[in-house]
C-alpha cells in the first residue's frame, strides 16, 4: 500500500511599506508591514513580501540590507518615477513620533505585478499603505483573491495619513485586528462605539465580524479578544528599554504566528508581549543580527 503524506505549509502574504527610519544622521529599515514580514522570516516560516521602492540611493540600501539577510526581494517593485519612502523619527522619552513623507513608491504597488502562489494562510494589511488608490486596489484585490486566508489588520493610524472610511472598509476585511488603546478610542468614537474598554472591543468585535481584537496598552501590557473571551498580559517587567520602535509590530508578528498555530490565546499573549518587550531593548524596530531570534526557535518545535 502506497501512503501520501502532505505537508501543509503555512504561507504568509503581507503587503505595504518598507521605507527608511531616519533618526537625525542615521538610518534604518522600517515600515510596519516590513518590520512584521522580517520577523515571520527571521523566525524560519514562509513570507512573501510586497512593497515597492524607488531606483535611487535608499533602496539600494534596502535591497543590499535583505540580500544579506536572504529576505526574499521578489515581489518588491521598483519604481522609475518615485522616490524610496521615508520617515523621519523623533523620540521623547523613548516614544516615537513620525513624520511621513507623502506621494512615494509604496503608494503605487501595482497588483499585475505581483507573484504569489494560490496557498495563503494569512494575509497581512495595514492602513498607511492604503492612502493610495493604486495600493489600495492592489490590497482588495489581494484579499479579493484569497478569501479563504485569515486577514490580519493591523491598524497603524498614523497622523495626516488615514481616512475613516477605508479604515472601515480594511476593518469589514479583517478576521484579525491588532490596534492600540490610544486608537481603540479613536475607533470607538467613529464608529459610535460606547462604553469601557472591554465594551469598545466587543463592540469592534461584533460590528465588523471580527474573531480576534487584540489591544496593546504599552506598558500596561495587552488584551486579546478571542471568541468572545478577554486574556489579559501585563507587560513584562524590563530595565534595558531603549525604544518602543516596531514593539508594535514585534508583537503582531507573534500573535499572528500564535493564532495561525493554534497556541491558544493565552501562550499567545505571553510570547507577543515577551518579543515586543525584547524589541524595546534594541534600537530600532528589527535587530540587525539575526541570532536574535535564536531565543525563540523552541516556540516551534
Amino acid at each position: 500500500m502506497n501512503f501520501i503524506i502532505i505537508i501543509l505549509v503555512l504561507m504568509f502574504v503581507v503587503c505595504g511599506e518598507i521605507l527608511l527610519d531616519i533618526y537625525g544622521e542615521y538610518k534604518k529599515i522600517g515600515g510596519a508591514p516590513f518590520n512584521f514580514a522580517y520577523h515571520i522570516n527571521a523566525f524560519g516560516k514562509p513570507v512573501v513580501f510586497i512593497s515597492r521602492i524607488g531606483k535611487d540611493p535608499d533602496a539600494r540600501v534596502i535591497l543590499d540590507f535583505l540580500a544579506l539577510r536572504n529576505f526574499n526581494s521578489e515581489n518588491i517593485q521598483i519604481d522609475d518615477k518615485k522616490a524610496t519612502g521615508n520617515v523621519i523619527v523623533s523620540l521623547k522619552d523613548g516614544i516615537p513620533d513620525y513624520t511621513i513623507t507623502r506621494d512615494v513608491a509604496y503608494d503605487y504597488i501595482e497588483y499585475d505585478k505581483i507573484n504569489i502562489g494560490p496557498e495563503v494562510s494569512l494575509l497581512y494589511i495595514g492602513t498607511l499603505a492604503q492612502r493610495s488608490s493604486i495600493s489600495r486596489n492592489s490590497i482588495h484585490e489581494l484579499a479579493e483573491q484569497h478569501k479563504s486566508a485569515k486577514c490580519f489588520y493591523d491598524v497603524n493610524l498614523r497622523k495626516d495619513n488615514f481616512d475613516m472610511r477605508i479604515v472601515k472598509d480594511s476593518l469589514l476585511l479583517a478576521d484579525i485586528v491588532k490596534i492600540n488603546d490610544e486608537e481603540l478610542r479613536v475607533l470607538a468614537e467613529s464608529f459610535n462605539i460606547n462604553g469601557d474598554e472591554s465594551s469598545s472591543m466587543s463592540g469592534l468585535s461584533d460590528k465588523f465580524a471580527i474573531e480576534s481584537v487584540c489591544v496593546t496598552k504599552g506598558a500596561e501590557g495587552s488584551v486579546l479578544l478571542c471568541n468572545g473571551i478577554f486574556y489579559e498580559k501585563s507587560s513584562p517587567d524590563s530595565p534595558d528599554v531603549i525604544d518602543t520602535v516596531g514593539a508594535g509590530d514585534a508583537y503582531s508578528s507573534v500573535l499572528a504566528l500564535g493564532i495561525i498555530n493554534g497556541w491558544g490565546p493565552a501562550l499567545t499573549a505571553d510570547r507577543a508581549s515577551e518579543f515586543a518587550m525584547d524589541i524595546c531593548g534594541i534600537n530600532g524596530a528589527v535587530p540587525d543580527d539575526l541570532f536574535f531570534y535564536d531565543k525563540y526557535k523552541g516556540w516551534f518545535l
